[in-house]
């Protein structure tokens, strides 16, 4: 049956009685796409206590508005193991008796052995139900392009020295999903901004020092921490201290790394590992090292091309992504010269997306096959001029890379 929306009310259409559904709620933007929504478990208990979709997702007016259904995610979603977290920020006790829990998980014929989450019981909402199959290798070259794109690094040289909300409003304009925000300043105003656009904070990046005597991270990551709960912000980590992949510091380094992890996770905060050349964590390989080691699911890696170009040879760059996969959080990308031209100190390792020989359609085309669903990051540092026409520039390269993916 057809269904319409118009001033944010839900009608049945003539020849069944105009009930009126759902009238001026704050979800009506949301069930133009999601009408099925309307009458779903989670989002009627929600809406009944004035709580909207975007408490949860965020304001997601990328989402909301475009066109090609699907294609831009919501700011925040969950994965199945994030999702108990998510619920406990409201629901911080569960009130059924226990043989009430048992007799629901029993009636939703959980396959056994499933350890469950509030949704087994609660709702469905869309979110994959325990025991569900992953992709096989046969079904990710099928399944679409869609990933987050974000930019970062983009206001360290922009001759315009924009403000912070000068900065989003421009990335806004351009079609991004978001930012990365360097170090620990200014960390409440640049949410302010980003939010006041719907724009999301992908990442926050901070220093470790390993070397003794010195401060090993800032301190105020403790009070940022709370003001990114709920958002999927990551904490990006690169790490100084010592010759580059030198695994004698590798105790030291784990130990750091589960007490940064162990901090994030009440937030909700993933940690990714970001290899930098020059840097004590160089290599996507150290990363992976690290993450093995220290057994924390919030902790994982970032995949850097332009780093990685400046370290290792293109021929290595398939077996390198499968051996991360399992811990790869977030990539980032840029228009770059050949590994070796760079490696010789001949090439420019980082560009506007649409230059450079290097080929990022087979880059893009590997994470695509390998299943890797996280967000897509455009590395900035270091172009000079006015950021917005790189940022332009790069944005139209990276549309036609995502079209030709899909086409393909």
């Amino acid at each position: 049956m057809a269904v319409a929306v118009l001033a944010g009310v839900l009608f049945v259409p003539s020849g069944a009685a105009q009930t009126r559904l759902d009238p001026m709620s704050p979800n009506a933007a949301c069930y133009v796409c999601h009408m099925t929504f309307v009458r779903e478990e989670i989002s009627k208990t929600h809406m009944a206590a004035g709580v909207g979709c975007v408490k949860c997702h965020g304001l997601s007016a990328g989402h909301a508005n475009d066109e090609n259904v699907g294609a831009t995610p919501p700011d925040i979603r969950f994965k199945r193991d994030e999702i108990d977290r998510a619920c406990g920020v409201c629901h911080p006790k569960h009130d059924a008796a226990p043989g009430k829990v048992v007799a629901r998980f029993l009636e939703r014929k959980m396959p056994a052995g499933a350890l469950p989450v509030c949704t087994d019981c609660h709702g469905s909402h869309k979110i994959a139900r325990a025991g569900a199959q992953p992709l096989g290798a046969a079904d990710r070259g099928r399944e679409g392009f869609r990933h987050p794109f974000f930019a970062l690094c983009m206001d360290t040289h922009d001759a315009k020295k924009r403000t912070l909300p000068q900065q989003a409003e421009m990335l806004k304009e351009l079609g991004y999903d978001g930012l990365g925000h360097l170090w620990l300043d200014n960390v409440a105003e640049r949410l302010k901004t980003v939010d006041a656009l719907g724009l999301k904070l992908f990442q926050i990046y901070l220093r470790v020092n390993l070397a003794p005597g010195k401060e090993i991270y800032d301190p105020r990551l403790k009070d940022v921490m709370p003001l990114l709960r709920g958002r999927g912000t990551m904490l990006a980590l690169l790490i100084q201290g010592g010759e580059p992949s030198n695994e004698r510091l590798d105790p030291e380094a784990v130990r750091v790394l589960r007490e940064i992890a162990d901090l994030a996770e009440p937030s909700g905060v993933r940690v990714a590992l970001y290899p930098h050349r020059k840097h004590w964590l160089e290599r996507v390989e150290d990363a992976v090292r690290l993450a093995k080691k220290a057994g924390r699911k919030n902790l994982g890696v970032m995949f850097n091309l332009c780093h990685w170009l400046a370290v290792d040879d293109e021929k290595n760059l398939k077996p390198l992504l499968e051996a991360a996969r399992p811990y790869l959080f977030a990539v980032a990308i840029n228009g770059a010269d050949q590994a070796a031209e760079i490696r010789a100190g001949k090439g420019n390792f980082i560009q506007p997306l649409d230059s450079g020989p290097f080929d990022n359609y087979n880059l893009l085309k590997t994470l695509k096959e390998l299943g890797y669903t996280g967000p897509v990051g455009l590395q900035c540092f270091g172009i000079t001029g006015d950021a917005r026409d790189h940022l332009a520039r790069s944005m139209a390269a990276w549309r036609k890379l995502v079209q030709r993916l899909n086409a393909n």
